[in-house]
């Protein structure tokens, strides 16, 4: 049937109905095979590039963790003790307690101490570079007033 129709047609009509049909097949070729795979290729590429700025990032963000992990060392004169006793005068804190631990540590207890005082207390503390291995704080009778017990790390 087919056959038959083509056979009728002029040898011109012919020509253009195999042009068309060779244009016809290229167009599919294009829109189902090429098109989708350049689109899925424009998408990995993308997703590359993300994926190389994560990784960047992650490298200076461990880079950064590995220099905040080492040990920094104090420069403490005599006993952590006396330096923390030292730094909890110099923010007006009166200790209630403080002993060494059995790990070379320092345990210090403080009643009824201002929270923000306390809170610049531990910030100089760690910027010092000493450790807080656990640290426990309680509501006081009034606003802003606490009762801490904090346990130091040992020096290194």
């Amino acid at each position: 049937m087919l056959k038959n129709a083509l056979s009728n047609l002029s040898r011109s009509e012919r020509q253009r109905l195999t042009i068309a049909a060779v244009i016809i097949v290229l167009l599919a070729g294009y829109l189902l095979v090429w098109q989708p795979a350049v689109k899925q290729h424009t998408a990995l590429q993308h997703t590359l590039a993300q994926k190389q700025l994560l990784l960047s990032w992650m490298q200076n963000a461990a880079q950064e963790v590995k220099r905040a992990g080492q040990t920094q060392t104090l420069a403490v004169r005599g006993s952590l003790q006396q330096y923390i006793s030292q730094q909890a005068q110099r923010h007006k804190l009166k200790i209630a307690r403080l002993q060494t631990t059995k790990s070379g540590g320092v345990l210090l207890q403080l009643d009824k101490v201002r929270f923000n005082a306390l809170t610049d207390f531990l910030n100089q503390l760690a910027q010092q570079g000493l450790s807080l291995e656990q640290v426990a704080i309680n509501r006081g009778d009034s606003q802003g007033i606490v009762s801490t017990r904090i346990t130091f790390g040992a020096l290194q």
